[in-house]
Order: structure tokens, then C-alpha cells, then sequence
């Protein structure tokens, strides 16, 4: 059953003008947040943002909705409250291209949050990014996970377009810029524009922001421009962070349309950064700020564990790192997403030379679409033909397409088997490589994962 809140009353001419708004339960109190159930919830926040009312609300997603949501909340204003989603999904079917301010299932947060919040279906628009187009003025987004494919139409050197916020604005006028942590992509994010980027499109303005712990699992297909700075402002994860942001622990594991966009992040200002990584097999780039390129067998498992903060990542053998995110981590979706393919450290994944390896962890299955490459029980790979091909990748309800493009080598001396591959290749911490395995005592990368030889 439905109740009504009075949010606000206000004297008139000795009457009382009462604005009310409909949830699915709450009042609104940090221990006693609205409720959100369906579309209607959704629209009444939306309301509630264009008449200015949501500062100090709190807003709590009591379950997926899964039936497509068109709408976009704030209109017309700022939501200023605190929305949690719960670790839930919402399905979004959001398309406006018509509409030249960033746009997405939020349309401008300042001083609010957003966490706990994971999204799914498609979103057509201008600018913005699927989970919130314009975040401004001290807000804080973390545990944000975005599934859905965003296709934007601004053809422009200024963007600011992403898979889960946009373009980020903190002005001086803010006492701290935007905070954002522990947030992933799993969707295609196209534009023909800059400032684009798997995670974030545009970060900057006046006020330095916080953005740790960032990751890319999904494609990002961009047209790359040299912008009047005379850079180019496309990446794995943050198109272009600037000036006095703090960029730390961010890694792009997912694909790139082409060798110009940058491996990681798009831009080389920020003043802070560090711990940035980027597969090269997956997204092999000539464009790289500053990016470390690391080969798949090098980045998963427990690879990156003490250069990645415990805390805030999971390891798993044989896995691509995922930033802890609520428990949305530990989903099917994210699992599978986190399932690499391990090539030759001579390969990527659109010149594949050598048998490789497809990893069969928590149940995931793959299959060759077009028969280029025959997959074995235990992972290991045959090239039968070339090229191009699509891996596919199943688990649950859930797959995955990774296109591929099979060279056959010209000679038999020239193939090798898995056992010869980098997948057991031995390296030192510092990254050199060892002809074979150590013969002295210390720590050393093997498969992925740190081994101690005594």
C-alpha cells in the first residue's frame, strides 16, 4: 500500500500550500530512508529533485527493477540527497540524444551521494554516462557498477562521456572536489567525441578530485582528437582527469577500438597518481599516460596484490583483480567479466599466433563461434583456421562476446605449445623476465601470482 508524506508546508495568505510525494515507505531520515519499490518511486524522486527538496533526504532501493525505466531523475535540478541502492539493479531504456546537457538515470548530483547502485540495459544520449551524467560540487559516488551500453551522439573535443559518471565539475566555490571509489564498467561505451573514458569521461574544473579504485571490464570505441591542448583525452578508464585530482588504483582489463586511445587514462595532468595499470594484450595502445603495461598472465591472480591495496580489491586466482563494490564483486556477472583469456606473451587478442589458454574458474564455459580455435576440457587451446573470430563466454544467464583474430604461423617450427606461452613464464617483481625457472632464493611471478622460492 501506498503512503503519502508532506514534505513541505508553506504559508500563504494565511493558507497552508502542502507539496506531497509518494514512496513506497520511509521518511526520508538517514535511519528511516524513502523507499523505492517500482517506476513510480522513481518519477516521485524526480519531483522531489526539480522542486529542490532533496538535501538531507535519504533514498534506499529496496530490490531490482528489471522492467526498462525511461525516465531521468532531475530534470530540471539537482538531486542533492543520498541515494543507496542496495547493491540492486535498475534496467534502464533511457534515450536522449535530443537533450545537449549530460545526461543519465541522474541527471547533476551536488553535494549528495550516490552508492551501492549497479545499472543494466541501454542509454542513447548526447554526453553523460549511464549512472549519472554531471556530478558536481563534493559529491560522493562509490560502489557504482554500470552493465549497460551507452551510446553518445556529441561529436565534440569536450565530451565528457562514460560508462558510469560523465562529466565531473568541482569549482573552487566547493570546499573539496568529487569523490569517487570503487566503481566498475562492464558495458560498450561509444562516441565519436573526446573526453571519453570505460569509467569516467571528464574529470577536472577548479577543484581537484579523488578517484581510486576504478576499473574497466568493458570495450570503449571512440574516435580519438587532438584537442587545442594538443593531446588526446580518450582512455581504458578516465578519459581526462586534470590538474589537482588524486588518481590512484585504476585498471583498464577490457578492450579498446584502437591503438590511439590511451591504455588507462586519457590525459597526463593530474599532479597525484599512481597504481595504474592497463592489459596490453586486450588493449593494445601506442598511446600510453602513464600508465604500467602489463601482459594478462602478469595482472591476474594475486600479480598486482601490494600494488593494488588489499582493502579495496579482491584476488582470486587466475582472475582479473575487482574492486570490492558491496558484494556486487561476487556476482556472476562481475565473475564472469573477471575471466581472462591468456595468450602467448607474443599475441593480442586481435593477432593470436599461438595456442593459448581460456580459464574455467566458478563454472564459466566458452566457445568458438566460428571454429577458428578448439577449446579442450581443460582450457588449453588448438588453432585450426584463420581468421576472425568470437570467443563467447557463459555463465549462468550471462555471456560474454570477445572478437579475436587467429594469424596462423607460416611454418610448423613456428608454433608452440601452452607449456612454452607466458602463461609459465617466470618473472622477477621488477618484470624481467627468466629464461626458466629461478635457481635462486626470492619472490617471483608465476602464473600470475606472487611465488616465494626458498
Amino acid at each position: 500500500m501506498k503512503i503519502i508524506f508532506t514534505l513541505a508546508a508553506i504559508l500563504i495568505s494565511g493558507t497552508i500550500a502542502a507539496q506531497t510525494f509518494t514512496f513506497s515507505g520511509g521518511s526520508g531520515t538517514e535511519f528511516d530512508p524513502y523507499l523505492i519499490s517500482n517506476h513510480a518511486d522513481l518519477n516521485a524522486l524526480n519531483t522531489m529533485t526539480n522542486k529542490g527538496q532533496t538535501i538531507n533526504r535519504y533514498y534506499l532501493l529496496t530490490k531490482d527493477l528489471t522492467e526498462p525505466y525511461d525516465g531521468l531523475i532531475g530534470t530540471e535540478a539537482s538531486f542533492n540527497g543520498h541515494f543507496d541502492g542496495g547493491a540492486h539493479c535498475i534496467t534502464l531504456n533511457i534515450d536522449r540524444t535530443w537533450d545537449r546537457y549530460p545526461a543519465g538515470l541522474f541527471g547533476t548530483v551536488t553535494h549528495g551521494s550516490i552508492r551501492n547502485l549497479a545499472v543494466d540495459g541501454k542509454v542513447r544520449i548526447f554526453k553523460g554516462a549511464a549512472i549519472v551524467g554531471n556530478p558536481s560540487g563534493e559529491a560522493v559516488f562509490e560502489n557504482l557498477v554500470n552493465y549497460a551500453d551507452v551510446i553518445a551522439t556529441d561529436k565534440s573535443v569536450l565530451s565528457g562521456v562514460g560508462g558510469v559518471l560523465g562529466n565531473i565539475v568541482a569549482l573552487k566555490k566547493d570546499k573539496s572536489g568529487v569523490t569517487v571509489k570503487n566503481c566498475a564498467n562492464f558495458g560498450t561505451i561509444s562516441c565519436e567525441g573526446s573526453t571519453v573514458g570505460g569509467v569516467i569521461g571528464y574529470s577536472g574544473q577548479q577543484q581537484g578530485n579523488i578517484l581510486h579504485n576504478l576499473a574497466n571490464y568493458g570495450h570503449v570505441d571512440a574516435m580519438t582528437q587532438i584537442t587545442p591542448f594538443g593531446s588526446r583525452r580518450v582512455g581504458g578508464v578516465v578519459g581526462n582527469p586534470l590538474f589537482e585530482d588524486k588518481v590512484h588504483g585504476l585498471a583498464n582489463f577490457g578492450t579498446i577500438s584502437n591503438d590511439s586511445i590511451s591504455g588507462c587514462i586519457g590525459n597526463a595532468s593530474p599532479t597525484d597518481f599512481g597504481e595504474l595499470f592497463y592489459d596490453s594484450q586486450y588493449s593494445p595502445t601506442c598511446f600510453t599516460i602513464p600508465s604500467q603495461a602489463r601482459s594478462t598472465s602478469r595482472i591476474i591472480g594475486y600479480a598486482l596484490k601490494g600494488e593494488l591495496s588489499d582493502s579495496a580489491w579482491l584476488f582470486e586466482e587466475e582472475m582479473f583483480p575487482r574492486p570490492k563494490m558491496n558484494g556486487m564483486e561476487l556476482s556472476l556477472r562481475v565473475k564472469l567479466y573477471a575471466t581472462p583469456v591468456i595468450l602467448d606473451e607474443a599475441d593480442r587478442l586481435d593477432n593470436i599466433t599461438h595456442p593459448f589458454k581460456v580459464v574455467m574458474r566458478n563454472g564459466v564455459t566458452w566457445q568458438s563461434e566460428n571454429g577458428r580455435v578448439r577449446i579442450a576440457n581443460d582450457g588449453q587451446t588448438t588453432l585450426v583456421s584463420a581468421g576472425t573470430d568470437t570467443l563467447v563466454a557463459r555463465l549462468g544467464k550471462y555471456s560474454r562476446r570477445l572478437p579475436i583474430k587467429v594469424n596462423l604461423p607460416t611454418g610448423i617450427n613456428d608454433i608452440r605449445t601452452s607449456s612454452e606461452s607466458e602463461y609459465n613464464t617466470w618473472f622477477t617483481l621488477t618484470g624481467i623476465k627468466l629464461s626458466g625457472a629461478p635457481s635462486t632464493k626470492g619472490v617471483y611471478i608465476h602464473r600470475g601470482r606472487k611465488i616465494l622460492v626458498k
